[in-house]
């Protein structure tokens, strides 16, 4: 007897069946969703593709090189991963969202060509961007890859510039517990003759070899393009096809550093056509949801995904920048993320520690948050919701210049900011 499934009607309805078909959530590997790729027999050969792959600044680099793209006449389109509060946010055409309608169309498409192929609910909403972005034809398309590069679904595509943000312990169950390990997983989404950027100052010998294997035209930060950074301000050179190029006193805008000369160098080498003003402008006022992103009113609450120790790092050297009498962290993190390596960078801190478990399967326990916490000799209070720890620290603040932190995970931001919205 044949069993016919009914097609979900509404986006939440498809990714509910996303969430039913494959009974992993990451299946590493590419014939299944190459198979599916193929049937859909989609073109991208009016676009320049660029894949970003990298431990952290993916999303800010891909966010720098859409305002650059955007700045330069160019239209664009771009598919990252995970969202934090809407399905819709992993895929923008010239900075806007699609309609729900879209994303249903593009997942019946999928869902056709994919015939008895099962896929992961990446795999599948992977190759639903691809869909959409294909029937844009925009000038400029900013794949991120969701994990590692090698075995990514994002990987089936052929890029025109591939770029390396930075190499660091993650995933280490799939991606190897090495930076050798990992930097040989990045170094997949190389193509022979392509170029490929990579931001990252310490390389793994693995990507090197890789690049030479492949004959990728490589390109590295300290020898292709230079950073200088001050207090207040930063310098930038490089030397590519367009001969050596500099600015000087950039902004220090709101994403890194090391990702915004990453794109910018990315952009030069595409031949982009941009005004020293129009590069600024971009630097200084680019922005990227769960980056250090104030969500309250008088920006004395921010919110950050990170969620490995060099992510960590990272947000422990923005808070020398920010003046502030009490320190409230609020933390809910993933179990299969590396907690005490990641909170070790705080551990000089005073601060008042909100520990509570997130709304999901994966959630780490508070007993293992509080244990990291407890050695390093911090003030750890217990939430039953990262909602209650909203509450909790909202209560606490009592200063204007008390500050709150949340971080730990994309589902951290995200509940953060819906319970913030259910109690405005």
């Amino acid at each position: 007897m044949t069993i016919t499934i009914r097609q979900p009607e509404d986006l939440q309805g498809w990714l509910q069946y996303l969430e039913a078909i494959h009974p992993a959530q990451i299946e590493m590997g590419l014939e299944r969703v190459a198979d599916v790729y193929d049937a859909l027999q989609l073109s991208f050969t009016n676009s320049t593709v660029i894949m970003v792959a990298g431990t952290n600044g993916k999303g800010s680099t891909c966010r720098i090189l859409e305002r650059l793209a955007q700045a330069s006449g160019l239209t664009t389109g771009v598919y990252s991963s995970p969202h934090i509060s809407d399905y819709r946010e992993r895929v923008r055409i010239n900075n806007q969202m699609l309609s729900e309608s879209a994303h249903c169309n593009a997942f019946k498409q999928v869902e056709q060509a994919r015939g008895n192929t099962s896929l992961t609910y990446f795999e599948f909403g992977t190759l639903a961007a691809l869909c959409l972005l294909a029937e844009a034809k925009p000038d400029v398309i900013l794949l991120e890859v969701g994990l590692g590069g090698r075995l990514d679904a994002v990987n089936i595509v052929q890029p025109d510039v591939s770029v390396i943000t930075t190499i660091d312990l993650d995933h280490q169950a799939w991606l190897g517990d090495t930076r050798e390990l990992v930097g040989y997983e990045k170094a997949g989404i190389m193509r022979r003759d392509i170029p490929c950027v990579v931001g990252d100052l310490d390389i793994p010998d693995s990507v090197l070899q890789h690049a030479a294997a492949t004959n990728a035209n490589l390109f590295r930060r300290d020898e292709d393009f230079k950073v200088t950074e001050f207090e207040s301000h930063w310098h930038f050179s490089a030397s590519c096809n367009r001969g050596a190029f500099s600015l000087e006193a950039l902004p220090k805008g709101n994403l890194p550093i090391q990702n915004a000369a990453t794109a910018l160098f990315t952009s030069r080498l595409l031949n982009w056509s941009l005004t020293d003003e129009q590069i600024r402008q971009v630097l200084q006022t680019t922005t990227l949801p769960g980056r250090m992103e104030a969500v309250s009113d008088d920006k004395r609450m921010l919110v950050d995904v990170a969620h490995n120790p060099q992510a960590t790092a990272y947000l422990r050297k923005q808070l020398q920048n920010i003046p502030y009498r009490k320190l409230i962290f609020i933390l809910g993190m993933l179990s299969d993320k590396d907690s005490r390596a990641s909170l070790t960078v705080f551990k000089d801190l005073s601060a008042t520690w909100l520990v509570a478990p997130l709304d999901c399967a994966r959630s780490a326990q508070v007993e293992v948050l509080e244990s990291s916490l407890a050695d390093f000799g911090q003030e750890v209070v217990t939430c039953a919701s990262i909602a209650d720890a909203v509450t909790t620290a909202q209560n606490a603040a009592t200063h204007p210049q008390d500050l709150i932190i949340g971080f730990g995970s994309f589902y951290t931001v995200a509940e953060i900011k819906q319970a913030l919205t259910e109690n405005s």
